[in-house]
């Protein structure tokens, strides 16, 4: 993967965190309602995380293995429906989803959840630096951290991590993009 995809995937995922968190700041849910602001808003979201599992999957930071590019094509189906419930409900205005399409939309928290085991796979694989790894996981844990934040820090979280994330993987991974060593395990003395 080329330096400049990998830069676009990390630009996609800062601005997929940055509007979807100040439209939470900006126009906040009324009670359980769901505005089509706030379902475009997270499918711009969605649409930096398929990009940014994009990139981990081309740069190798799941690791080579079976487990790493299973944990990464995984994901990319699960943020394909994500993505499909999305784009259906915003087509039909209709953002309480019912029947079939009740069961489409559990692809979006299964897939926040999937985030998780890629960001602790990208950890453990060490090919990425520690500091973009440890971001992603990081960043896919906005989802436990919106079942116990109230919806301000919730977005304020998306803001933050997602742009550091994003910064990080634009400037630090294209550099080790070619690189196929993973960094070496730390040293224990005791």
């Amino acid at each position: 993967m080329n330096s400049a995809m990998v830069r676009a995937g990390g630009a996609a995922v800062a601005a997929g965190g940055v509007v979807w968190g100040a439209v939470g700041l900006l126009a906040p849910p009324d009670g359980d309602a769901v505005s089509a602001t706030d379902v475009w808003s997270s499918g711009v979201y969605l649409l930096g995380v398929i990009a940014l599992v994009a990139v981990v999957g081309g740069t190798g930071a799941a690791g080579r293995g079976r487990w790493g590019r299973w944990s990464v094509a995984v994901e990319l189906v699960l943020l394909g429906l994500a993505a499909l419930s999305t784009l259906i409900a915003l087509a039909r205005g209709q953002y309480e989803l019912s029947g079939a399409l009740l069961a489409l939309d559990m692809a979006w928290p299964l897939s926040q959840l999937g985030m998780i085991a890629v960001g602790i796979t990208v950890v453990a694989a060490r090919v990425w630096p520690a500091r973009t790894s440890w971001l992603l996981l990081a960043t896919a844990l906005w989802l436990p951290v919106g079942f116990v934040a109230p919806e301000a820090v919730t977005s304020v979280y998306l803001v933050v991590v997602p742009l550091l994330l994003g910064l990080s993987v634009a400037l630090d991974v294209p550099a080790r993009a070619g690189r196929s060593a993973p960094r070496p395990a730390p040293v224990v003395r005791g």
